[in-house]
């Protein structure tokens, strides 16, 4: 886990220094502990599992928020505590805290003082990671210390643990005078509805189906009572009927499952590509940076999940929601059969599901801690076969299983707890039936040797009570199953309400009317851009930090040009060409493509206007053909030949094997290094933009074959963005920007530049934007 911690905390008062408690005379550490374990059990906090490591400040606090009785969604935590790619420093997770009326402040403290406090605080621990300490207990002879961790749930340590971890930096917040519970707990029922109403007959049916199951549920103790009651007497219409009546209610059991299960399978199929399909959607729609925080092995298994989420959803609930009817029906029926034989049944039953939902809640946490340590199973696992090369060739096949077997065994320990939870709810269940029943035989039992029931009027209780049973196990395996999901649905919620780059241009959500009418008022699609940018007072910062890199950035890029960014490394040279591609957005200032605001061009058109490469190469297991046109199987072939020879590749491709078909293998395996950076290179050259973005995208080229491309370029008359080292990649540039700090200090051709003696001058001379070709030019 990565945090950024800062030695100072806004207090109170506004002060922003860390405060310490005042000398007087303390308790030792085991006065103070007996002290705090007499006062009873330490309090029990809500549960609240972060999505990434970089979250632990901003879950925190939501951890405490809930327990005070304020539900913040996690996404909006994250954007209250400024959390960045680094990490939640603790002033902003504290300055959050005031803006939902908690006062309080950071502290230093030992563990004495410590142990006197009596409410839940967030603790620093091992200077990377926040968590929240619940308190103290003794257990046997050894006192045990409470903390609910946002990475795995709450858990318990020893005391020589905790003190080996422990920083000595608490954040003590409570609520103020301002401070308001309140909030919406985010419900499953609530995000499964939204989906209902593009389902279509499927759900109507499959629940019309279960209704009627009650009817055949209920004929059954009738014809049985009537059997036991007259049957015996010799009444052979009494007889008939009760045969003709359970064969009846036997086939229309069966045809009644049979149609339910159709539907609900018709049902999950619908829902669950409805769901998956929107989930890739807005994926691809979020900006760059909610990327850079979370791991894409991570969001690749949240997509995985997204169809078991809403099978599952669909199936428990529509079946929870049919069991609650037949409990409530056959529940009436035993009370109309004899009051106090129902009203005992129903009590032990009542007993049986409060007993349950003490289990489930153990289960439900050692759920969400399971679900954690096999997302970070998953991602340990992918990152160490993607980087097997590395591995073997750093020989440390080792120290990567050891490093993995740590994580499983961590997803082995959390199953045995969740496996622990699971044999108590499979076992009590039956327990309790068991003695329901028997109470039930012996009470009525004795009741009819008394003759205040007869023995049909017994068997027709035993049956209802059998009936009841069956559905009351199967909703509190449902509850279970979907506290379960809780978990696996946030992370879902993570991606879906995070916002797009095309709502924060004020573009609506994709499948709304809005967003078609919204689309009609920019500019069409075909209106390509000519290439013309212009950035006027640009400002940036990384998010999560107050200060902005990038201030007061102006430059234009007229159609055809040659623009140049040099500068040292760290001056902020690939994030301004990053926020002309429109990776990045600015904080201030706007830009401009032919003189329109970024936000009145369609994303498709400057998609296809503005093309961006960088020196990681990325390409995909398929053909070279694949490759180029990104899976587009209208763009003309000789659209893709054309692309390749401009990028100097075509005839290394034609000595292949099947030429553009030939097989490329993940990640260009199976190619050198400047044949990957020229592959990436034809792709963005297929989609003819007016604007090319060249970030180290010919680094790994020899000179030759440089300036052979970069001519080949030219001649498609694309303005073009140089971001380069290489003194022979950018002495030729129309214009040059020299970068300090996300700061223009100089501008002009190479000649000039290197006349005025001022700051390229330097680099060029120190060797920072070019090697030995540099110093000679100079």
């Amino acid at each position: 886990m990565t945090t950024s911690f800062e030695h100072e905390t806004r207090s109170a008062d506004g002060t922003g220094r860390l405060q310490t408690r005042s000398a007087k005379k303390r308790p030792s550490l085991k006065e103070a502990l007996e002290k705090r374990v007499a006062r009873g059990r330490p309090e029990r906090t809500p549960t609240l599992i972060q999505m990434e490591a970089v979250e632990c400040g901003a879950a925190s606090l939501g951890i405490l928020l809930r327990y005070h009785g304020r539900h913040v969604p996690l996404e909006e935590l994250r954007r209250e505590c400024a959390v960045s790619r680094d990490g939640a420093n603790a002033a902003k997770v504290v300055t959050a805290g005031h803006s939902y009326g908690l006062v309080g402040s950071g502290k230093t403290i030992d563990l004495p003082d410590l142990a006197e406090l009596d409410h839940p605080v967030i603790i620093h621990w091992a200077f990377q990671h926040f968590m929240v300490l619940e308190g103290f207990q003794r257990r046997g002879k050894s006192i045990v210390v409470h903390v609910n961790d946002p990475a795995m749930g709450r858990r318990t340590m020893t005391l020589r643990e905790f003190d080996e971890g422990f920083t000595g930096v608490i954040l003590d917040l409570v609520p103020g005078p301002e401070f308001e519970p309140g909030g919406d707990q985010p419900l499953l029922a609530g995000d499964y509805s939204r989906r209902l109403n593009r389902n279509g007959r499927a759900l109507p049916l499959a629940m019309l189906a279960a209704v009627v199951l009650v009817v055949p549920g209920l004929a059954v103790p009738f014809l049985g009572r009537l059997f036991l009651d007259r049957g015996f007497e010799g009444s052979a219409v009494a007889l008939a009927i009760c045969v003709a009546g359970l064969s009846l209610s036997t086939i229309a059991t069966i045809v009644l499952t049979i149609t339910q299960n159709y539907y609900l399978r018709a049902a999950e199929t619908r829902l669950g590509l409805a769901r998956s399909t929107q989930l890739v959607r807005h994926l691809l729609r979020l900006p760059l940076h909610f990327f850079v925080q979370r791991n894409p092995a991570e969001l690749a298994r949240r997509v995985m999940t997204s169809t078991i989420v809403i099978h599952t959803l669909t199936r428990d609930i529509l079946r929870g929601l049919a069991n609650i009817l037949l409990i409530g029906v056959y529940g009436i029926a035993m009370l109309h059969r004899d009051l106090f034989l129902g009203a005992l049944a129903l009590a032990v039953s009542g007993i049986n599901l409060g007993v349950l939902q003490l289990v489930i809640r153990t289960r439900t946490e050692a759920a969400a801690a399971l679900e954690a340590r096999e997302a970070s199973l998953t991602v340990t696992t992918l990152q160490t076969l993607a980087t097997i090369e590395t591995v073997k060739a750093s020989g440390a096949e080792d120290v990567s299983f050891n490093r993995w077997a740590g994580f499983m065994a961590r997803v082995i320990t959390e199953g045995q707890r969740l496996g622990q939870a699971t044999a108590a709810l499979s076992v009590l269940p039956t327990l309790l039936s068991t003695i329901n029943a028997a109470l039930v035989v012996t009470i009525g039992g004795l009741r009819a040797a008394d003759g205040a029931l007869t023995i049909g009027i017994l068997f027709a209780f035993q049956t209802l009570l059998g009936s009841i049973n069956v559905p009351l196990t199967q909703i509190t395996n449902q509850a279970s199953r979907l506290q379960e999901l809780g978990v696996q649905v946030a992370r879902l919620r993570d991606v879906e309400n995070y916002e797009t780059d095309l709502l924060e241009q004020g573009e609506p959500p994709v499948d709304t009317p809005e967003a078609s009418e919204a689309v009609e008022d920019r500019v069409r699609s075909d209106d390509k851009p000519s290439g013309a940018i212009r950035l006027e007072s640009v400002g940036f910062a990384f998010p999560g930090q107050e200060e902005e890199w990038i201030t007061d950035l102006s430059f234009t890029v007229e159609p055809g040009m040659r623009l140049a960014l040099v500068g040292a490394s760290g001056s902020g040279k690939s994030t301004v060409g990053r926020i002309v591609a429109g990776l990045e957005s600015p904080t201030s200032g706007s830009v401009l493509i032919d003189g329109r605001p970024r936000t009145e061009w369609s994303a498709e058109a400057l998609t296809g206007a503005i093309g961006y490469v960088d020196q990681n190469v990325v390409l995909f297991e398929g053909s070279v053909r694949d490759n180029v046109s990104m899976w587009d199987p209208d763009m003309p072939d000789e659209v893709v030949i054309q692309a390749l020879e401009d990028a100097e590749l075509f005839e290394d491709t034609a000595k292949r094997a099947g030429a553009t078909n030939a097989r490329v293998v993940e990640g260009g395996r199976n190619l050198s290094g400047g044949q990957r950076q020229r592959l990436e290179l034809a792709r963005a050259l297929a989609a003819s933009p007016s604007l090319l973005i060249l970030d180290e995208a010919t680094s790994a080229l020899d000179p030759v074959t440089e300036t052979r491309v970069i001519d080949n370029i030219r001649r498609r008359g694309c303005a073009v963005m140089l971001i380069a080292h290489r003194l022979s990649t950018i002495r030729d540039a129309d214009r040059i920007l020299v970068l300090e700090r996300g700061r223009v200090v100089e501008s002009g051709r190479h000649h000039e530049l290197l006349e005025a003696r001022g700051y390229y001058h330097r680099l060029i001379t120190s060797g920072a934007t070019s090697s030995q070709e540099g110093q000679e030019s100079a």
